[in-house]
């Protein structure tokens, strides 16, 4: 396994993040993109290894009552944002329909993740969705939560490795890529789901 440092995304290196986007995604993201990502740097982090960037993880925080902090929703398409998606985000992002006892928490949804492919299978991927995950626990998130391209199975394997559950499957959800289907792929937080049993517990006594 690679050594792997993650890094702090800022002002001057987020041209590595451009460069690494147009390198490992098959997604153009408009300069938009990017002033928003800058506004919330602690969602993002650069993988650095053997001496160069070579992976990138982008983030939003979405609040329990379908607000989202500081961040583009990731599907900018030759510049211009795709409104469909925009309006369809909070249905699309929900986990549980039914409000728990407690207060529905927030989520975090993966933007954009990835490492260039010659450092494939060497720990940069991993790194990354371990940060998202701790992440997570650290802002008492439900739930992270990102879309795969349907025909990408080798991320859905990957995402599954770390107990990522595939829950629901969206049409037309890419404008330029074959099919246009997404995968919205799932993990609920460990203080979630011990929240949760704990309450379940509570109520059944």
């Amino acid at each position: 396994r690679t050594k792997v440092e993650l890094i702090p995304l800022d002002k001057s290196n987020v041209s590595h993040l451009k460069l690494l986007n147009s390198a490992i995604l098959p997604i153009y993201y408009s300069d938009k993109f990017y002033r928003n990502v800058l506004q919330n740097p602690e969602y993002c982090r650069l993988a650095r290894a053997a001496n160069r960037h070579v992976g990138m993880v982008c983030c939003r925080y979405e609040s329990g009552d379908g607000g989202s902090k500081g961040m583009s929703n990731g599907k900018e398409r030759n510049g211009e944002p795709d409104k469909r998606h925009e309006e369809d985000d909070e249905k699309k992002h929900d986990i549980d329909e039914d409000e728990s006892p407690a207060k529905r928490r927030g989520v975090l949804y993966i933007m954009t993740l990835g490492c260039l492919s010659m450092f494939r299978r060497r720990g940069v991927g991993s790194t990354l969705v371990e940060f998202v995950l701790e992440l997570a626990e650290q802002l008492r998130c439900s739930a992270v939560q990102l879309h795969v391209h349907c025909a990408n199975t080798d991320a859905v394997q990957f995402y599954k490795r770390f107990g990522f559950d595939v829950t629901q499957s969206i049409a037309g959800y890419y404008r330029y890529l074959k099919p246009p289907t997404a995968l919205l792929l799932v993990k609920k937080t460990k203080s979630y789901e011990e929240t949760n049993s704990s309450e379940e517990t509570k109520l059944g006594t």
